[in-house]
């Protein structure tokens, strides 16, 4: 009969519990083959009927791997400290041996004889670690019997959880690890079930489960709020008072004002300079017209002379500087108050909407 065979006229009426064969680290194929029939003995004493024979889940295992099933069972065993181990192998090995939970055994070796010895329960529906139990100790008799009656106790104490209330394609997690549909199997203590769906609030909550307890918690999940309306469109602004730069009107108008004082204080002595050489002249043609009078008017001109050369040298000396400065700032002054006067109207073009 092959393999295949053999499994599905086992499978009536099956136990519900699966000893897979054990993982070796550091042993030889005699040592290893001695754990593995130690370890199954034990858990036949200890946890009886409920153990699947080890001829059934052979023969399942076996048929599986007929169709290319291929499964890592020591990488349960690799995960870090804090993190929980990956169980998907061992959750596949579970449905094949068609199983409500498995228990899979690793069996380290180091000098002297002496053994650690790591088990693992695992929930084969519920997609979870029940119990995890490690002994340390020599490979007898006595280091199975402990770690099974170990597992044994912590089923006897465990506890159900079941979540009602929460809606279709919710996807489970408990102590951070995906969980099938409920109703679990935990261990009793405090457990984190979490849960989120696709258009729902994700929620978590903090669980404590006494031993032998069956809970039923309610653990619906809100629906995703709408996106708020849009906001309505503020009105406009109201377009600003042309601007007028009064700055710049203040500013230019001063330039103006000191450019007119200036030019206005540098021609004194050129407007001087003016009057006396008409006064010279109407001097000098009062002399020649009458020769005698030259002597008596001498003085006089003389002294309109000086006071014209005084003019001319005051003229270079600050009065056409003080021109040419005045003409700098009117000029200054004007085209400020010029493009000043230009900037109100372009104000006003780009205030109109």
């Amino acid at each position: 009969m092959s393999p295949l065979l053999l499994a599905l006229a086992l499978s009536a009426q099956a136990p519900s519990t699966a000893l897979l064969p054990v993982v070796g680290v550091g042993l030889g194929l005699e040592d290893l083959s001695r754990a593995d029939r130690e370890l199954r003995r034990e858990a036949e004493r200890v946890l009886g009927a409920e153990l699947q024979r080890e001829a059934v889940t052979r023969a399942r295992l076996e048929a599986a791997a007929a169709r290319s099933l291929r499964c890592d069972r020591a990488a349960a065993f690799s995960a870090r400290p804090g993190e929980p181990p990956p169980l998907d192998c061992l959750i596949q090995e579970g449905v094949v041996c068609e199983a409500e939970k498995v228990v899979v055994a690793e069996v380290s070796r180091s000098g002297g004889g002496a053994a650690r010895l790591a088990l693992l329960v695992v929930d084969v529906r519920g997609a979870t670690l029940l119990h995890q139990v490690v002994v340390l100790g020599m490979l007898d008799a006595g280091h199975w019997s402990d770690g099974v009656s170990r597992l044994a106790d912590a089923e006897r104490a465990g506890a159900t959880l079941e979540a009602r209330g929460a809606p279709q394609g919710v996807r489970w997690r408990i102590d951070g690890v995906e969980a099938n549909a409920p109703p679990w199997r935990l261990i009793a203590g405090r457990h984190l079930l979490a849960a989120n769906a696709d258009g729902f609030v994700a929620r978590e909550q903090a669980i404590d489960l006494a031993s032998g307890a069956a809970e039923v918690v309610s653990f619906p999940l809100e629906a995703v709020p709408p996106p708020p309306p849009p906001a309505a469109p503020l009105p406009a602004p109201p377009a600003p008072e042309p601007a007028v730069a009064w700055p710049a009107f203040l500013g230019g108008g001063a330039a103006l004002a000191l450019g007119v004082a200036a030019v206005g204080i540098g021609l004194v002595p050129r407007v001087a300079y003016g009057n006396d050489a008409a006064e010279l002249f109407a001097l000098d043609a009062a002399a020649n017209a009458d020769p005698s009078s030259i002597e008596s008017q001498g003085a006089e001109i003389a002294t309109v002379r000086a006071r014209a050369e005084q003019d001319a040298a005051a003229w270079n000396t600050w009065g056409q500087p003080s021109v040419l400065l005045g003409t700098a700032l009117l000029g200054v002054g004007g085209g400020v108050v010029i493009g000043a006067l230009l900037a109100v109207p372009l104000a006003v073009d780009e205030a109109t909407p």
